[in-house]
């Protein structure tokens, strides 16, 4: 039987944890857990591909070319340690920065992504009182060296399409294994690589149709990867007493016990 993995994406300094709580309590009240990729230090200009600033910073933040970095007194630091036994927390690149070709790890060597990985996982090990459990890439978008850098990194890795192009060649044979059998975890060495279908669940999601897209995400998978993002299903009104109706259909849909941890994918924790 398949297993939900619930990612999600681009919580940072900026990110107000009542806002994770709130918009998550249907989850986290049914006992699911949650993956948060977190940004180490926000970019603060980063901007979208039309020019607006990402919507992942908080507007009570400056428009500024400086970092948004998580430190243990940060409010969402606090949250996460507080949360632990209910969350992970997954790296989420360094600065989420479009560093070149509009990524920030789709065009870097492994030296210079081995450096950025490094950099992030010691200020989210800080921070947290312990290491990352994982890694995923802004935007999904991986260069062959950078991936290489990751999976050197981590024993957890989620992403996207991964293929030859990208991948080094230790994990060619186990890149054609799961094409084969479709299971979207790539298992290359002791790194256990989570695909995803793509971002299947967004505001404009029928509620009734969330039963019919879990099954589509979890079709031949070990594991099925949830791609969320706080931000998108944050109320336009402040004081709306609900959180939305696609997070409650998602709670409602997900069997108990149905959604892994990070623990429970791969086969061994490495040391920071």
């Amino acid at each position: 039987m398949s297993r939900f993995f619930l990612r999600d994406d681009d919580a940072n300094a900026t990110t107000p944890p009542t806002l994770l709580a709130r918009v998550y309590a249907p989850l986290l009240d049914a006992g699911h857990p949650i993956a948060f990729a977190t940004i180490p230090e926000a970019a603060l200009d980063t901007r979208a591909p039309d020019g607006t600033r990402e919507a992942f910073l908080s507007p009570d933040w400056p428009t500024t070319s400086g970092r948004a970095r998580l430190h243990a007194a940060t409010p969402l630091a606090r949250w996460l340690r507080d949360n632990a036994g209910a969350v992970d927390v997954l790296q989420h690149g360094l600065s989420h920065e479009r560093v070149r070709g509009g990524t920030e790890m789709g065009s870097l060597s492994r030296d210079e992504a081995t450096a950025r990985i490094a950099a992030g996982k010691a200020i989210l090990t800080e921070a947290l009182s312990r290491a990352p459990d994982g890694f995923v890439a802004p935007w999904d978008r991986f260069s062959r060296g950078a991936l290489d850098a990751t999976m050197r990194s981590y024993d957890f890795v989620s992403t996207a399409w991964v293929g030859a192009d990208v991948l080094p060649a230790r994990a060619i044979a186990a890149h054609v294994r799961e094409r084969v059998r479709g299971t979207m975890v790539l298992r290359a060495g002791s790194c256990r690589i989570a695909r995803h279908k793509g971002g299947l669940l967004s505001p404009r999601t029928r509620p009734e149709d969330v039963p019919s897209l879990l099954r589509f995400a979890a079709r031949n998978a070990e594991v099925a990867v949830l791609v969320l993002h706080h931000w998108m299903w944050a109320p336009l009104d402040a004081k709306a007493p609900e959180p939305h109706p696609v997070v409650r259909a998602l709670a409602r849909a997900l069997a108990p016990g149905s959604c892994a941890r990070v623990a429970e994918i791969t086969p061994a924790r490495r040391a920071a």
